[in-house]
């Protein structure tokens, strides 16, 4: 198993980094998920289970994306 090349804080600051949606509707559930969430479920996808790496990525009903 080779050695994580992005580390989990820094990939929690990149996706800290993407704007929010400006005005988001709870009725069309537009929310954001948190930074920290979204970081750590990336790392364990790709570094604990392996599935992200040279792989096609769908992120399928991610509202405004």
């Amino acid at each position: 198993m080779s050695a994580p090349t992005l580390k989990k804080k820094e990939l929690e600051r990149l996706l800290n980094s993407i704007p929010t949606h400006p005005s988001p509707k709870v009725e069309l559930e537009q929310h954001s998920t948190p930074s920290t969430a979204a970081a750590t479920m990336l790392w364990m996808a790709e570094f604990h289970y392996h599935d992200i790496s040279r792989a096609r990525v769908v992120d399928l009903r991610c509202g405004t994306g």
